[in-house]
């Protein structure tokens, strides 16, 4: 049992990076055909609607937009909790 709850936190800690990623290629204007446009197209629709659901919950400060702030720390936690599972 712990081998899957080992799984399950390194898969959480995958979603973490690749949403680090997402964060940062929207900084930067990207080519439509390009590659690393590409990428973030998939990871757009990967989580963008779990960040919609958490703007109906989390106010924007600003221009700043929270709800990705909120989910990496969700994450976070569900690792930690997952990998002191696996122990």
């Amino acid at each position: 049992m712990s081998f899957i709850f080992g799984l399950i936190a390194n898969a959480l800690f995958i979603l973490q990076v690749l949403l680090i990623i997402y964060f940062i290629t929207s900084f930067f204007p990207l080519n439509p055909s390009g590659f690393v446009a590409q990428i973030r197209g998939i990871l757009a629709q990967l989580f963008e609607p779990i960040m919609r659901y958490l703007r109906k919950f989390v106010p924007s400060i600003g221009m700043f937009d929270l709800s990705g702030l909120v989910l990496i720390i969700g994450l976070q936690i569900l690792q930690a909790v997952f990998a002191g599972l696996a122990r």
